[in-house]
């Protein structure tokens, strides 16, 4: 199967468990699990960052467009600042060495704990973004960490 067709099945299925499923699954208005941003969070590391730009604003306003919240944009804009930082970010921990000529197949090939230094602080990013953009303002600030952290 082409990759590019593979890639776009597997945002469909992330797209459909984020808004049918996923969304459904908040506990006491707080905690929402965004499942969609393993999808932006595990493209391969080749992939140009306008390309990547793209893929993540249509990824999260999809994820806005069908879901029911009152702020559309509000996940585009926060994925685009996240895929804005991956590579800066994947090179401060990793060897530009180790993997040069292979960057599609980094992802495959790490431990867990490359996968932690990796998902936490792009996803912190992601929704530290999203929840300052939902509320815009920082009245609240204890509640928009709360909401970040769970």
């Amino acid at each position: 199967m082409n990759i590019y067709v593979r890639q776009i099945a597997i945002f469909f299925v992330y797209l459909i468990l984020q808004v049918l499923v996923f969304n459904q699954f908040t506990l006491f208005n707080v905690a929402t699990p965004f499942v969609f941003l393993l999808f932006l969070l595990m493209l391969p590391m080749n992939i140009r960052l306008p390309f990547l730009m793209v893929i993540a604003f249509f990824a999260g306003l999809m994820v806005d467009l069908f879901s029911f919240n009152a702020f559309k944009g509000l996940n585009a804009a926060a994925c685009v600042l996240m895929m804005s930082v991956r590579t800066p970010w994947v090179n401060v921990f990793t060897n530009r060495f180790s993997y040069h000529g292979a960057e599609e197949y980094l992802l495959q090939v790490q431990n867990t704990t490359w996968y932690a230094q990796y998902l936490f602080p792009l996803i912190l990013l992601h929704h530290l973004a999203y929840f300052f953009l939902e509320a815009f303002s920082l009245d609240n600030v204890g509640l928009i960490l709360i909401k970040v952290f769970t």
